[in-house]
């Protein structure tokens, strides 16, 4: 457990598919509002990390 008002890094790793299944489970509509708010920063970083792979998958999968 950590004290109020302390600040931690988080590092996450996984892979760009495995990020793409986080998106879209995560982005639906009934989804939560919270869920959805990181589905799209997760989004907006492989997106820019990964343009290209990131658009074929949003090609390939949607």
């Amino acid at each position: 457990m950590l004290p109020l008002s302390l600040e931690t890094t988080w590092i996450w790793t996984g892979s760009l598919y495995a990020f793409w299944r986080v998106y879209q489970l995560r982005s639906e509509a009934h989804a939560q509002q919270e869920s959805q708010w990181i589905a799209a920063q997760i989004k907006r970083e492989c997106r820019a990390q990964c343009p290209e792979s990131w658009t074929a998958l949003e090609n390939a999968l949607s």
